[in-house]
């Protein structure tokens, strides 16, 4: 009995010391971890079959490069460095790198000037809101060369959360997942137990994320098969044309919005400011209604008219508006320069191709003028 606890002791002492040698080796050979918002080097492809996303390619190829954002080049000290931060309506998942607005905006800035070159950075991440961009403009900037500007696309996530929410709400910096749904991949020291601390832990947390990239089901068909669902919901569901009270939602939102300019100003980043248009108005046919339909997270939801739900997109860009004013930050009024319809749309708030190519457009001259003051 003896010798077999000695050997039960033995062996538990060997599997720590093997453990305690793995760690240092890991730490060794693994470099040291970087913020990213999605993670490196992936690539995913979708098919738009039955072409359920007007203006979007049939075959989709979505990417990241080696630093965990999407983009044309890398930044460096001799590129005017800029990082467009926003949601989904800025990572264009379901569309292919070169033809993003931040990429259109990237290679017609460049095709003008002469005297320097400018890599626009493209770090929207789908569902992300302003508490989660105020987060990424804490840690990220710092670990790239020569940022000199931010483009902000915001309102829709801050919006659309609330109105979910409603009397559930609770300010979205409050949320203890705020960390992790910002970043892919951050520092061990950021998680709050000593074993997610370790090079281990890093290590199995990466071969599961792999796994669940190869095996989850992220497939066009599932997507449409979803959104066929939710718009059969909202045929016969009831729909309410008054929102629920938005001044606690909106004073947050605000409270965002000035912490970015205040951040933005002690760092001495030029910022550009855009609204965020929607597809939602008053006078939409039956084929741009069902597109208007949106998913949503909760089992039990309430559902609004188009008219509803575009009145509380405009309270969420007269708040931008009215930070920006009072903080003297340049805006392109996306809400109003573009056109609510199919030619800019594929949903109820995200842009296709011609939508894509608008913004670059819509933003290019306010950027260009940013650029040349600088320069």
């Amino acid at each position: 009995m003896k010798k077999y606890q000695q050997n039960i002791a033995l062996l538990l002492i060997s599997f720590c010391f093997a453990l305690v040698l793995g760690e240092l080796f890991l730490r060794m050979i693994t470099p040291s971890q970087k913020y990213m918002i999605h993670e490196p080097n992936i690539t995913k492809d979708f098919k738009n079959s039955r072409n359920f996303l007007p203006g979007v390619d049939e075959h989709i190829k979505w990417t990241t490069n080696s630093q965990g954002y999407r983009g044309l080049s890398k930044f460096d000290s001799s590129r005017f460095g800029i990082m467009a931060i926003g949601g989904s309506t800025t990572e264009c998942s379901v569309i292919d790198q070169d033809k993003t607005w931040c990429s259109l905006l990237e290679q017609k800035l460049n095709l003008e000037l002469d005297s320097i070159q400018v890599t626009i950075g493209n770090f929207g991440k789908s569902g992300l809101n302003t508490a989660h961009h105020l987060l990424q403009l804490q840690y990220l900037p710092s670990q790239f060369e020569n940022i000199q500007a931010i483009i902000l696309l915001v309102g829709i996530n801050d919006y659309l959360r609330a109105l979910d929410m409603e009397q559930d709400y609770f300010p979205a910096k409050e949320d203890e997942k705020l960390f992790k749904k910002t970043f892919a991949q951050f520092p061990l020291y950021h998680n709050d137990k000593f074993y997610q601390r370790t090079a281990w832990w890093s290590l199995l947390r990466k071969v599961k994320q792999n796994f669940l990239n190869k095996t989850n089901d992220k497939s066009m068909e599932a997507f449409e098969a979803k959104i066929e669902a939710e718009r059969n919901a909202f045929y016969t569901a009831i729909k309410n044309d008054t929102l629920p009270n938005m001044s606690i939602p909106l004073s947050h939102y605000e409270q965002n919005l000035r912490a970015i300019a205040s951040l933005s100003k002690k760092n001495k980043w030029n910022m550009v400011w855009l609204t965020q248009s929607v597809l939602w108005n008053s006078n939409m046919d039956s084929f741009e209604l069902a597109l208007s339909v949106r998913p949503s997270q909760r089992a039990k939801r309430k559902y609004y008219t188009p008219n509803a739900l575009q009145n509380g997109m405009k309270l969420y860009n007269d708040c931008l508006r009215k930070v920006a004013l009072e903080e003297q930050i340049p805006i392109v009024d996306l809400a109003t320069l573009l056109a609510r319809d199919t030619s800019v749309f594929y949903d109820y708030c995200h842009y296709n191709q011609g939508g894509n190519e608008t913004i670059s457009e819509q933003v290019f001259s306010v950027l260009l003028e940013t650029i040349r003051q600088e320069n």
